[in-house]
């Protein structure tokens, strides 16, 4: 079965059509029209604003920033901010990844003027009141706290140091309870007027708006958006030195221990990406249909759950996945998941498992678009990922055209169960 001549969900033909618009408020913004709801969705990407681009000794500047973003901007403070908000019921937030620095905004659009006007002042004039960044320094630590008990959080953590080593891909998103107290308001008015600018500034807009009208609340509120960086902007290398394989223990007495493991993957632009991705779904990313929930859960009863997935991220591709059980049936588990790696790898996988596989990946794409904030963050995506405008109609034909020969072939490269980087987080040997 194809999923390939199914309409996007909700979205009627003519709505799927993005229009690219050309002004200096943006690097690049693209409208998908959509009047069907007084509904409109946008997303901003600041591609090179993330936790790779905090300085050395801050990791979680960017964090912190996407946090007082919201807590005030221009004439509004904290509370009169939220407070129009809540008001117009617009929703507004701000968050940062490995890579990048992001925007969310959803409003009726009856109400658009005002939500551009707030969500173009936080980006150009936020107040960063040194009462809130207590606050917000506070609340990171809390949450630092929190984390720093949370098993997978750790097992991450440790996955990242042990396999990039020095490269910025290494430091905490949401930084420590070391560097948190010394980020300063300076600190974050230097990140945002070198990462959050006109030039890096990319736009998502879906919803019930024309190309006319978005042109014109641009033009009226983010040309006060800083145009140009006012400090070079770090240059993140590629990275691609793997450490061989290796397993390291975390001692936490806990009742069941995790272990996070992962290689080098295999990235969006790569040619082997859709085969990947249907390799991914047969070994592990397909929950009860995956030959490691099959080998590890449902015939062995040793986790309640294993997985995988595929990470593409700027400078590199990784492919982890993690497993949770209790502490005696940990060395087995990871045993039979190199095990299954290896076997797969060897082997390959059957045709009815490719059509199984290529129909879940389709037909969930689709249904992963059924909203205007959905469509906003896959544009987003084909944006920073600089993927063709047509990308929504072609993507699913670029995995029905996947064969058994790809798939096959790319197990031998992606499979990697010797060099897998193991952290294993709990307690005993």
């Amino acid at each position: 079965m194809t999923c390939l001549l199914l309409p996007l969900p909700a979205f009627p033909e003519e709505a799927r059509i993005i229009q690219p618009l050309s002004g200096n408020y943006a690097q690049e913004t693209w409208l998908m029209e959509d009047h069907a709801l007084p509904v409109i969705s946008l997303r901003i990407a600041f591609p090179r604003g993330g936790g790779a681009s905090d300085p050395a000794d801050k990791p979680g500047l960017a964090y912190l920033l996407s946090d007082m973003l919201a807590r005030g901007a221009g004439d509004l403070d904290n509370l009169h901010f939220k407070q129009w908000l809540e008001d117009l019921a617009i929703g507004l937030d701000f968050s940062a990844d490995k890579d990048g620095f992001y925007v969310t905004l959803r409003t009726l659009s009856e109400n658009r003027d005002t939500a551009f006007r707030l969500l173009a002042l936080a980006l150009s004039n936020p107040r960063l009141e040194e009462a809130e960044l207590a606050r917000a320094r506070d609340q990171a630590l809390a949450r630092i706290a929190e984390e720093m008990e949370n098993p997978n959080y750790i097992a991450s953590l440790a996955w990242n140091r042990e396999t990039y080593g020095t490269h910025p891909y290494a430091k905490p998103l949401i930084g420590s309870k070391e560097s948190i107290p010394a980020i300063t308001r300076d600190a974050l008015e230097n990140f945002r007027t070198t990462y959050l600018t006109r030039a890096e500034l990319h736009i998502s807009v879906v919803g019930d708006i024309s190309r006319a009208e978005l042109d014109t609340l641009l033009n009226k509120y983010f040309m006060e958006i800083p145009a140009l960086p006012a400090h070079e902007p770090v240059n993140i290398p590629d990275f691609n030195a793997f450490p061989k394989g290796k397993t390291v223990r975390i001692e936490k007495p806990l009742p069941q221990s995790v272990a996070v493991f992962g290689a080098r993957g295999i990235g969006y632009h790569d040619p082997d990406y859709y085969a990947a991705s249907v390799l991914n779904y047969t070994v592990g990313g397909g929950s009860f249909e995956s030959h490691l929930m099959k080998e590890i859960r449902e015939k062995r009863g040793l986790a309640y759950s294993v997985y995988t997935y595929l990470q593409s991220l700027d400078h590199t591709a990784v492919y982890k996945g993690s497993v949770g059980t209790r502490t005696e049936a940990m060395p087995t588990s990871l045993e039979l998941i190199k095990q299954e790696m290896q076997r797969t790898r060897d082997a390959g996988i059957t045709e009815e498992e490719l059509t199984a596989a290529k129909h879940y990946i389709t037909g969930s794409f689709l249904l992963g678009l059924d909203s205007t904030s959905d469509l906003a963050a896959m544009l987003s995506l084909m944006q920073t990922e600089k993927l063709e405008m047509d990308y929504l109609e072609r993507r699913n034909a670029l995995v029905e055209k996947v064969t058994l020969e790809e798939v096959n072939r790319t197990a031998k490269r992606l499979l990697e169960p010797e060099n897998l980087i193991i952290i294993v987080v709990g307690k005993g040997k």
